[in-house]
């Protein structure tokens, strides 16, 4: 079943091959025929210009926008204008983009790497795909695209998960045990 309405993926972070841009361009380009979906990348660093040629070389330029750095209140306006947030990195700790999007309430396709697979269940919380899989990238962004209920199911999840986990008031519940031991 195929989505009525264009799906808003973000991808926020370092523009770098190691945080997986050129697999999201990869998988993107290779969707695009089938899907409609616009790509936001929010973010800087040393491979803006070739990404940029990439998406202008395989015409992908109508769908996927370049916004380089954003101040708080811009990223905010863009997480609440986006619906998946996908973070196809090859390393990691546990990203802040991922959290900011879970509170969002944004679906999330993301690498199972670093901490990430031992914060986040799959298909719960997130999507959690191998590291430089192109495929299950391509396979995980459909998914979410064509599958309204699930995307549903993984951001109320994810939002939830944000607001159990790292809202101020847990932080500063967490922060008085220590503080107190």
């Amino acid at each position: 079943k195929k989505s009525l309405s264009t799906i808003k993926i973000l991808y926020l972070g370092w523009v770098e091959e190691m945080k997986g841009i050129y697999d999201l361009l990869d998988a993107c380009s290779q969707i695009r025929p089938e899907h409609k979906f616009q790509l936001c990348i929010v973010g800087g660093g040393s491979c803006v210009e070739s990404a940029k040629n990439e998406t202008k070389n395989k015409n992908m330029d109508k769908f996927i926008k370049f916004h380089g750095w954003l101040n708080d209140r811009e990223v905010e306006e863009i997480l609440e204008n986006s619906d998946v947030l996908v973070q196809p990195s090859w390393v990691e700790g546990f990203p802040n983009s991922i959290i900011e999007a879970m509170a969002a309430g944004l679906a999330v396709i993301t690498t199972s790497v670093g901490n990430i697979p031992d914060i986040l269940n799959h298909d719960k919380e997130a999507l959690l795909i191998p590291k430089k899989n192109i495929k299950a990238l391509k396979d995980s962004i459909s998914k979410i695209i064509e599958d309204q209920e699930l995307r549903a199911r993984i951001s109320k999840a994810g939002h939830e998960f944000a607001l159990t986990n790292f809202s101020t008031e847990k932080a500063a519940v967490k922060l008085e045990k220590i503080i107190n031991q």
